[in-house]
């Protein structure tokens, strides 16, 4: 984990936390990936966990950024009906070709999802990923967690 790139999307602003965070622990870069889909409100709520269930790709915006120029990824994201966000599934077909040989870390952000069903969906879609780590919205102690997930990272 020499060069890793820390890539996020968010809706409600704690995945963006938590890899602003990560970012300034590891001082790498940290890279947005913006939803270009209205997901306020109930209605968008359901719609939202709809498309994460049935592995829909949505229109998404980013900056340019060379991914050759970082030897991991890590993902933070947060977790929508035990799947994979729209927009960051998105953003991993549109660069799968650039991290096809690129170890990749989730750090998955959620109210209580079991982790188990997540993974194995998450690592059977894309088998580059190699650690998935859970930050479930009630934990108290972030700086801790996030350390014990750098430490993870470096074994």
């Amino acid at each position: 984990m020499n060069k890793p790139l820390i890539v996020y999307t968010s809706r409600t602003g704690h995945a963006r936390t938590l890899a602003e965070k990560l970012g300034k622990l590891l001082t790498a870069p940290v890279h947005e990936v913006i939803d270009r889909i209205n997901r306020k409100g109930f209605f968008r709520f359901l719609f939202s966990g709809f498309q994460a269930v049935t592995k829909k790709a949505t229109p998404i915006d980013e900056a340019m950024i060379d991914l050759s120029q970082h030897d991991s990824i890590i993902i933070v994201v947060p977790v929508w009906a035990s799947n994979m966000v729209p927009p960051m599934r998105t953003w991993l077909q549109k660069h799968r070709s650039e991290l096809a040989n690129k170890p990749i870390a989730i750090l998955a952000t959620c109210k209580g999802s079991d982790s188990e069903p997540y993974i194995k969906t998450i690592q059977a879609e894309f088998p580059q990923v190699t650690y998935c780590k859970f930050c479930y919205e009630s934990e108290t102690d972030i700086e801790g967690l996030l350390k014990r997930f750098v430490a993870e990272l470096q074994k």
